[in-house]
């Protein structure tokens, strides 16, 4: 092999890697309790969701207000219109209040979880996380609660992503990690026995990953400053 092709060869090898996203590492799904317990502040606030725009508790299709969590706003409408979000998706305004048990500590937490959008296409949704920082670490994390059976806990939803885990949603939510390899980071979601549903998510952006050359180098500068300190 010449020197040439050998270089061409990694080149096509880097771009290959720089191009594919990455994996979405999931935690075991969280019971929700309260919302200065559950919803993260972590890093700076990248995109957050109330999938509901329409109120169908009062039967009149009031629009409902961007809802304020721990200090989060999360924008209310198509989860196809947030910033920094993308999907073909859910495409549609369907809204109900599924929140029976009125799961929640607080009126804003209840609202935010009493209602979902569905996706029109049915089967597997894909949203698009856009605008991302190569290299950064991100958390993502997301709710589903439904009663369409008659009482929550009736309907499952499962998050996933291309090359990571899984993780299955029955009023519960759930945190997962990623460090962006690509401008946008996708995932996927799924609803047994009906179209996909999601009640929101938000995506935190924790900064970048330290090289690992220079947490070794701030190492070995630790060590050497206490071993002069020694003597």
């Amino acid at each position: 092999m010449t020197i040439y092709t050998k270089f061409l060869s990694l080149g096509v090898i880097g771009l290959t890697t720089a191009y594919s996203q990455a994996a979405i590492t999931w935690g075991t799904a969280q019971a929700i309790t309260t919302e200065i317990d559950d919803v993260s502040t972590n890093g700076v606030l990248h995109a957050a969701v109330n999938a509901a725009s329409v109120d169908l508790v009062d039967g009149g299709g009031v629009p409902n207000p961007d809802i304020t969590l721990n200090g989060v706003v999360f924008e209310s409408g198509n989860i196809n219109d947030a910033t920094n979000i993308s999907t073909t998706s859910f495409t549609q305004n369907n809204d109900a209040n599924l929140n029976v048990g009125n799961i929640g500590d607080t009126t804003n937490y209840q609202t935010f979880l009493g209602d979902i959008d569905f996706a029109a296409s049915g089967g597997t949704a894909t949203i698009d996380i856009e605008n991302l920082v190569i290299g950064n670490q991100y958390e993502i994390q997301i709710w589903y609660v439904d009663n369409r059976g008659g009482a929550n806990g009736d309907r499952v939803t499962t998050i996933s992503s291309v090359g990571g885990n899984s993780v299955d949603l029955n009023d519960q939510f759930a945190i997962g990690t990623f460090t962006a390899d690509t401008l946008i980071q996708s995932f996927d979601v799924v609803t047994a026995g009906a179209s996909a549903n999601l009640t929101g998510f938000q995506v935190r952006d924790l900064g970048a990953v330290p090289e690992p050359s220079s947490t070794l180098l701030s190492g070995v500068g630790l060590l050497a400053l206490l071993a002069r300190r020694r003597r």
